[in-house]
C-alpha cells in the first residue's frame, strides 16, 4: 500500500513537472510570434493544388483497389483466413501510403527537378530534429488537456459519443502479436511520416502561398482533423495540426513535427490500451 502511494505521488509530481515545462514551452512560442524572422517554411514551391488533387485521386484509387481485392478474397473463401484482419488493414494501408509516397518522390525528383529538402527533409541533423520533436511534445500537453475538456463539453452539449479511431479500436480488439505489431508499426511510424509529408511538407506550403501563413495553417489543420473521421475528437486533432505547423515553421525541418507526431501516437496507443485494460 505504501509503495503504491509513493508511486502515485511520484507520477503526480512527474506529471505536474511535464505540465509546467509544457506551459513554459508554449509561452516561449507565443513570444516568437512577435518576431519577424522565425518563419522558415518556403511557400514558393513548384507544385500547386492540382498536384495535391492528383495525389488524392491516386490514394483513393489504390484504396478502392484494395477494397475490391478484399471483396474478391471473401468471394473465394480466403477472407482473413491466411492473415488476420489487423494485418490486412495495416498491410493494405501501408501499400497505399507507399504508392503515394513514391508518387510524391517522382514529382519532386522528375517533374519539378527538386529534392526532399523542398519539403523540409534535410540531409543532416535527423536524430537531433526527431528528439527536438519529442521534447516539444511537452508544449502540446497543456493544449491537449484544454482541448480535451472542450471536447467533453461539446460532446455533452451535442450528445456525441466519444470514440477512438477505428484503427486504434481494431488494435484494442486484436489478440495476436503479429496483428498488434503490424498495427503499432503503422500507427507509430508509417502514419506520422506519411501525414507529415503530405499535410505539412506538401500541402501546407501551397496553402500558405494562396492564403497566407495563418490561413494556410488553419486550412491544413482543419483538413488534417477532418480526414481522421472522428467528429468528437476534431478539436484535439485540429489543435495538434496547428502545433505541428508551428514547430515546422519554427524549425524549418519536417523531422521535428514527425518526432512530435510519433510521440503523440505512442502515448495515444499506451493510454488507450491502459483504459481498455489490454496487455501491452
Amino acid at each position: 500500500m505504501l509503495i503504491r502511494t509513493i508511486a502515485e505521488a511520484a507520477l503526480g509530481i512527474f506529471s505536474m513537472g511535464c505540465l509546467c515545462i509544457g506551459v513554459w514551452i508554449d509561452i516561449s512560442f507565443i513570444k516568437l510570434f512577435k518576431k519577424k524572422n522565425w518563419v522558415l517554411v518556403d511557400k514558393n514551391v513548384p507544385w500547386d493544388f492540382k498536384d495535391l488533387f492528383q495525389l488524392s485521386i491516386l490514394f483513393i484509387s489504390v484504396n478502392l483497389g484494395i477494397v475490391y481485392t478484399d471483396y474478391l478474397l471473401e468471394k473465394i473463401g480466403l477472407h482473413f483466413t491466411i492473415i488476420s484482419q489487423s494485418v490486412f488493414v495495416a498491410a493494405s494501408t501501408v501499400i497505399a501510403h507507399i504508392v503515394v509516397a513514391l508518387a510524391v518522390l517522382w514529382k519532386l525528383k522528375m517533374q519539378y527537378r527538386t529534392g526532399l529538402i523542398q519539403i523540409g527533409l534535410r540531409n543532416k541533423g535527423w536524430v537531433q530534429d526527431l528528439f527536438k520533436g519529442f521534447y516539444l511534445y511537452l508544449g502540446f500537453i497543456p493544449i491537449l488537456l484544454l482541448m480535451s475538456r472542450l471536447t467533453y463539453l461539446v460532446s455533452y452539449l451535442m450528445n456525441l459519443e466519444l470514440v477512438v479511431q477505428p484503427i486504434v479500436d481494431l488494435l484494442t480488439k486484436e489478440k495476436t502479436m503479429l496483428g498488434m505489431g503490424s498495427l503499432v508499426v503503422f500507427i507509430v511510424f508509417m502514419a506520422p511520416v506519411f501525414e507529415e509529408v503530405m499535410f505539412r511538407g506538401f500541402f501546407y506550403p501551397v496553402a500558405k502561398r494562396h492564403f497566407g501563413g495563418i490561413g494556410g495553417a488553419l486550412l491544413t489543420s482543419m483538413l488534417f482533423a477532418a480526414l481522421h473521421f472522428n467528429l468528437a475528437a476534431f478539436l484535439p486533432i485540429f489543435a495538434l495540426g496547428l502545433v505541428l505547423v508551428v514547430v515546422y515553421e519554427k524549425s524549418g525541418s519536417l523531422l521535428v513535427p514527425i518526432g512530435l507526431h510519433v510521440t503523440n501516437n505512442i502515448l495515444a496507443i499506451v493510454f488507450t490500451l491502459i483504459i481498455q485494460k489490454q496487455p501491452l
